[in-house]
């Protein structure tokens, strides 16, 4: 039985996903820590080891269900959006970008999970949200559901342009490493295009990653814009852009590590699914 090839990028994008979060988990929960709590890699690395094991997952469940999500959305959206655009006759780069751009806005929607997990992994909250559940429970019940969209505007640009450079990107790269067709080498050249592209998305748009914290780490109160949280961080310890970066050099091998698994994983299942 063949697949329909919407269905398959759905799929594929599931799976790499389950594997690449398994896997960098602790590593987003060290960078979120340095983001929060404004502290070194070193001060978040002895906080996380003093909780122990039993907290070093905590949070995990909603990047599980936002990330497999997100993937599957990232692919599958766009192979739909692609196709459906198709009969448009509208130019290559303009297909891929207007598709980028449907399944980015798409992906945005996931927010409430983004929100749950940055909330989770704040020791601050360790006794006020049991899990994702309770988590949910009380920001709906306590603060409404427009609680679960705070800091929307950050994702909705981060996913938007995130995607359109990942598929722009990504084909390109895959033009340039795709050589030989025996199996290890393959997968070798999946991941190198994968990291690849995940170094550069990191850089670019790791100052997206710093204020949509900044905006999602409140619990109540007035919603603050983009603008208000760019300010606000810029003011941080004595004024200056590298506010916008604490936490990158743990952010880069995550990246690095987690989109070279997750290009490697999709196109693997997508071989095989």
């Amino acid at each position: 039985m063949v697949l329909d090839p919407r269905i398959k990028e759905f799929s594929a994008g599931v799976l790499s996903a389950f594997v690449s979060i398994n896997v960098t988990y602790p590593f987003t929960k060290l960078i979120y820590r340095q983001i929060l709590t404004q502290s070194s890699f070193q001060v978040a690395l002895w906080e996380v080891r003093q909780e122990g094991l039993r907290y070093l997952y905590r949070g995990i469940g909603p990047p599980i269900i936002q990330r497999s999500t997100e993937l599957s959305v990232m692919f599958g959206v766009y192979k739909t959006a692609e196709m459906a655009l198709h009969p448009l006759k509208l130019s290559m780069y303009d297909e891929k970008v207007a598709s980028s751009a449907i399944s980015g806005v798409t992906e945005s929607f996931l927010c409430p999970l983004e929100r749950v997990m940055l909330l989770l992994i704040d020791s601050k909250n360790h006794s006020k949200f049991k899990n994702m559940g309770h988590a949910l429970f009380i920001l709906v019940r306590d603060y409404g559901p427009k609680e679960l969209y705070r800091g929307y505007s950050a994702i909705l640009t981060r996913d938007v342009f995130h995607n359109t450079f990942f598929f722009l990107m990504r084909d390109e790269l895959s033009g340039l490493v795709k050589c030989h067709e025996h199996k290890l080498q393959e997968n070798f050249q999946n991941f190198l295009v994968g990291a690849g592209v995940g170094l550069m998305m990191t850089t670019l748009f790791y100052p997206i990653k710093v204020v949509k914290a900044r905006m999602q780490k409140r619990i109540g109160g007035r919603f603050v814009s983009v603008p208000q949280s760019v300010t606000e961080i810029y003011k941080d310890r004595g004024r200056g852009f590298r506010n916008f970066y604490r936490g990158i050099g743990m952010n880069v091998v995550r990246s690095i590590v987690a989109w070279g698994i997750a290009n490697t994983s999709y196109e693997f299942f997508k071989r095989h699914l």
